[in-house]
């Protein structure tokens, strides 16, 4: 009796054990990857770094990175420079251009991994084809060894399918420093670690809603 007890019990952990594993696996594939900006290591070397790392300027040109053509390594500067810096004013969007061979469901998430150079911390103002909204980083000392080595987050926030559209989306970058800049300190700005697009097809987003990440005080 008590080895046919143990054997029944051993059973059920078996089964339990199998829709634990069952639905995380579920949960984990509901969410894919539509596209990804360089690598999530606190470092951003596989961006375009400038010629002269202490002095970081606004780029000649507007950029537009387009996925599935640009290249991180020539495309896409490793820093951006706030609104009131003195690198240059104002502040200049980074663009990330992509396409949705279908017409975009669910709920998207993106993820912007950012590192701080200097005490005085930028905002992200992100813009997803003409709906904005403003991130405030809560930056954490990190180990890694090197120039660009120093306090890192990464702001993540979900938004609806209604803000896409299928064909050419668009997605601005912008880093917002308001206060007066100061001499003799580094640049106000964004460092670059990466960025990724998620998409949770199966998900829904009430179309009244009005989230907030109360860890890094962002609104959508």
């Amino acid at each position: 009796m008590k080895d046919r007890f143990h054997e029944n019990i051993l059973k059920v952990i078996v089964v339990l054990l199998a829709i634990v594993i069952g639905s995380g696996i579920s949960a984990e594939a509901a969410s894919q990857v539509v596209w990804q900006i360089g690598k999530f290591d606190q470092s951003p070397e596989e961006f375009k770094m400038p010629k002269r790392r202490r002095m970081v300027q606004q780029p000649a040109t507007e950029v537009v990175y387009i996925v599935g053509k640009s290249k991180p390594a020539e495309d896409w500067p490793a820093y951006q420079p706030a609104s009131a810096d003195k690198a240059g004013s104002p502040a200049r969007p980074y663009t990330i251009q992509f396409e949705l061979p279908q017409a975009p469901e669910g709920v998207y998430t993106l993820k912007v991994g950012l590192l701080s150079r200097s005490a005085r911390v930028a905002q992200l103002r992100v813009e997803i084809n003409g709906h904005p909204g403003l991130f405030y980083q809560h930056p954490k000392l990190n180990y890694m060894a090197g120039e660009w080595a120093g306090p890192a987050d990464t702001i993540a926030f979900d938004f609806p399918a209604r803000f896409l559209e299928k064909g050419t989306n668009k997605l601005a970058l912008s880093a917002i420093y308001n206060a007066p800049p100061v001499d003799n300190d580094r640049n106000a700005g964004l460092g670059y670690d990466a960025i990724e697009l998620d998409q949770d097809s199966a998900g829904k987003f009430p179309s009244d809603a009005v989230t907030a990440d109360i860890d890094r005080k962002s609104v959508v």
